[in-house]
């Protein structure tokens, strides 16, 4: 059995990490989404354990089994939450170890980091400028760019972080913005290949966010399909 992760450098934004598990054994192998998370400390792997269970995630009673038969390969996405703080993952380095059965278990290494990693995929998000006044009072619009030979589904929903300390802060969305759109994630519209859609809010940049919109770098966050675009700003 092979554990392989679709990505070992992830952006702090993702709550996932996507992987394979493919079966090169002759029997088949039964997944039950159970799975150990170990994070360096001072150059130990560390195992998160927030319930003091032993184990990361462990297996309800009544949990799905996915099964890999033989030569098969199993597609899944493994929940980050033990390590979220203010939407977003701890940047580290982390240990990812999926039993095989009660002898022996597949690791693999990953990271997390605040750094921004271009993605090829032909997906891009834009606003209509690069320098966003903080007292604009305009219906807030940003723009994604398919340049795929496939449709895309695309939701509403963005977030916004500013640049503090050196690090990336997410706001927090304002109650005009939660009672106006909070909903804009569960549902999305098509952008066809090779077109431009447009998102546009009935708030200002300013109006959605729960602080006062103050000078300096900022990005829009969105994420589209699985992954997650930046576009980087400055406000004035």
């Amino acid at each position: 059995i092979r554990v392989i992760p679709e990505k070992n450098v992830l952006n702090q934004a993702y709550d996932h990490i996507r992987v394979e598990i493919v079966n090169n054994s002759p029997y088949p192998f039964s997944w039950f989404y159970e799975y150990n998370l170990f994070e360096e400390v001072k150059g130990e792997y560390v195992l998160i354990d927030g319930d003091g269970d032993g184990i990361t995630e462990k297996r309800a009673e009544d949990a799905a089994r996915e099964v890999a038969g033989s030569g098969e390969t199993v597609n899944d996405r493994l929940y980050l939450g033990q390590i979220l703080d203010g939407g977003y993952a701890r940047t580290g380095k982390y240990k990812l170890e999926i039993p095989i059965n009660r002898e022996v278990s597949e690791e693999v290494l990953f990271e997390i980091t605040d750094q921004y990693i271009p993605l090829d995929t032909g997906l891009s998000i834009r606003m209509e400028s690069g320098v966003y006044h903080a007292d604009s009072s305009e219906a807030f619009r940003y723009f994604v760019r398919n340049d795929t030979a496939e449709t895309v589904e695309i939701a509403l929903a963005v977030h916004v972080a500013r640049r503090e300390d050196g690090k990336w802060t997410r706001l927090s969305p304002s109650e005009d913005y939660l009672e106006a759109h909070g909903s804009a994630s569960l549902w999305s519209e098509n952008c066809e290949p090779h077109t431009e859609w447009e998102g546009q809010f009935q708030l200002s940049l300013a109006g959605m966010l729960d602080e006062a919109l103050v000078p300096g770098k900022y990005r829009l966050e969105k994420q589209i399909l699985f992954d997650w675009y930046f576009y980087e700003f400055e406000v004035v």
